[in-house]
């Protein structure tokens, strides 16, 4: 049921039908009504009948006059423009300081004011909210294991125990390391993304560098050389297509073996 048209209502055309009303009244555009006839007719605001003055009031809507609860922004709301206009970028938050309903129904927003001291007004229906985009999360990417880092077992396997401490015994290459336990026992070559470290090593000079055949164990054996570069250097000439590693040989303790001397009275044993 259509609302009752009263004086001072904004209404809509929706009729234009007749030469008069689709020359002089546009669709969407929201008009007032001035007045009414006794017989019920209108008067529009400024849009006289060019014949009898009035029109029918079945030509007409009547529309919700809009209020602040409906505007589409607050004051405070942080706003963006759907595309490029003058003064604003797209992407870029500005505050909206003030919503105006302007004529038609249409609502404008006030912003700060720009370099030259003037307020900026804006249709609202050029905006958007802004929503602020989180950061990428960052992705801490694991260093390599080194000889001599301490590190606790994630996982459990027939090698290892979760939740043990182990000592790397080398260098990581394409993923994988060798790990000492405790009692000086090496484990064979284990993931090294199934460890956590627990503390970076604490290096001792290196003395000189030594090559050997890539997953050798035991003794390390071969011939010193005093810089990583020449290590790398006297690598070339090794068999293609074998894969070797540079050890770093450090003095992490010096021990002194003293031998126990025991006296004997061969006499008194006899």
């Amino acid at each position: 049921m259509s609302k009752q048209i009263t004086v001072g209502a904004k209404v809509k055309c929706k009729m234009f039908t007749g030469p008069a009303a689709s020359r002089l009244f546009a669709p969407d555009v929201v008009y007032e009504v001035d007045s009414i006839t006794e017989g019920g007719d209108v008067y529009i605001k400024g849009v006289p009948h060019p014949v009898t003055g009035w029109w029918i009031p079945s030509r007409f809507d009547v529309v919700d006059e809009p209020t602040q609860e409906s505007a589409p922004f607050a004051v405070g709301d942080m706003v963006t423009p759907r595309t490029s206009i003058l003064g604003f970028t797209p992407g870029m938050p500005y505050v909206v300081t003030k919503v105006e309903l302007v004529d038609n129904g249409f609502w404008r927003l006030i912003f700060n004011a720009d370099d030259d001291g003037q307020a900026r007004f804006r249709p609202a229906d050029g905006f958007e909210r802004y929503e602020e985009v989180p950061p990428e999360p960052v992705v801490e990417v694991r260093r390599k294991l080194e000889v001599g880092d301490v590190v606790t077992a994630t996982t459990g396997t027939l090698d290892i125990t979760q939740g043990n401490t182990y000592v790397v015994t080398s260098a990581e290459y394409d993923g994988c390391v060798y790990v000492r336990d405790d009692i000086g026992d090496e484990n064979g070559l284990l993931a090294a993304d199934e460890f956590t470290l627990v503390q970076p090593p604490e290096h001792a000079p290196v003395s000189d560098f030594r090559i050997r055949k890539h997953g050798a164990r035991g003794e390390i054996r071969g011939t010193p050389y005093a810089t990583l570069e020449a290590a790398e250097q006297a690598i070339t000439r090794y068999m293609p297509g074998t894969v070797y590693e540079i050890v770093a040989v450090q003095v992490v303790r010096t021990v002194k073996v003293e031998q126990e001397t025991r006296l004997v009275d061969f006499d008194c044993a006899a």
